[in-house]
């Protein structure tokens, strides 16, 4: 399972779910989308939740011939 998330800073949030994912057994499947890039998504009231789904769209690409890979989308 790969699990994709977004975050553009290492807010206590983030850390809180690195930290369950410690946890529960998924830190090394997680792949952080945006980590450290400035955040170009706006108000999330309108189309601003646009930028995550383009960050999760381009990592997708990279798997889009693997037909047994299972992939989760998160929010951290």
């Amino acid at each position: 399972v790969l699990v994709l998330t977004t975050a553009s800073n290492q807010t206590d949030g983030f850390k809180r779910y690195l930290r369950s994912a410690r946890i529960y057994g998924f830190e090394e499947n997680i792949k952080v989308l945006g980590l450290g890039q400035p955040w170009k998504g706006g108000s999330m009231k309108s189309t601003g939740g646009g930028y995550k789904i383009n960050l999760l769209k381009k990592a997708l690409k990279d798997f889009k011939d693997d037909k047994e890979k299972i992939v989760m989308f998160t929010d951290a």
